[in-house]
């Protein structure tokens, strides 16, 4: 499954960490630089996806026409 979660804080990395470990294709997307920053540490590169999730352009990049899933874990 694809999922797509808005948002990279801790809720985000640690949601995007449990369903990398049962398989699931994910994308963060982040753009807070100080979170964009912890999120690369956490997740692996290929994972985080850097934009703005509110903008349809950064969506449709990230790969939301192929998701199943977008979660919203924004503050």
């Amino acid at each position: 499954m694809k999922v797509l979660i808005a948002g990279g804080g801790r809720t985000a990395a640690q949601l995007a960490s449990l369903l990398l470990a049962q398989g699931h294709r994910v994308k963060v997307i982040e753009d807070r630089p100080d979170v964009l920053s912890a999120v690369h540490q956490e997740l692996p590169t290929e994972v985080v996806h850097e934009g703005n999730a509110a903008d349809p352009r950064v969506l449709m990049e990230a790969g939301v026409a192929e998701a199943q899933v977008l979660a919203a874990c924004t503050p």
